[in-house]
């Protein structure tokens, strides 16, 4: 079963919580191109842009936890002692940039790998109380 669908609005964080789901991509030629496998416990959907770049879909009976990226952004502003240092997930504080996966759209913001380990927990946290 679907869970999103690749250019669909990012509005939302997903934790597996049991079974397993497939990211993916439809090329050109309708090949289907697989990102990853996401098994429980796996983070999936946090975008650096407001759409999803792949296409989410659970591969067994699976429980998902969902957690709003509005309530993530709230929950770094609080984490960070109310002073929100980047805006959560669209661009980072360093202006550093690759290309995007497979050659779609524009080149991403990355994050620091501090503020990625705060991100990660602030997400486990939020979507274990879900």
């Amino acid at each position: 079963a679907e869970i999103y669908g690749e250019q669909e609005p990012a509005e939302y964080v997903y934790r597996v919580v049991h079974g397993a789901v497939r990211t993916y991509t439809i090329t050109e030629d309708g090949r289907r191109q697989i990102d990853g496998f996401h098994l429980a416990g796996d983070i999936f959907g946090l975008e650096t842009s407001p759409e999803h770049r792949f296409s989410a879909e659970a591969i067994c009976d699976c429980e998902i936890a969902v957690v709003s990226r509005n309530a993530i952004e709230r929950a770094v502003i609080l984490a960070r002692g109310g002073v929100l240092e980047f805006d959560l997930p669209v661009r980072g504080v360093r202006p550093a940039t690759r290309p995007t996966h497979r050659g779609h759209g524009e080149p991403e913001r990355l994050l620091t790998e501090a503020q990625m380990r705060d991100v990660v927990r602030v997400i486990r946290d939020l979507v274990q109380g879900a």
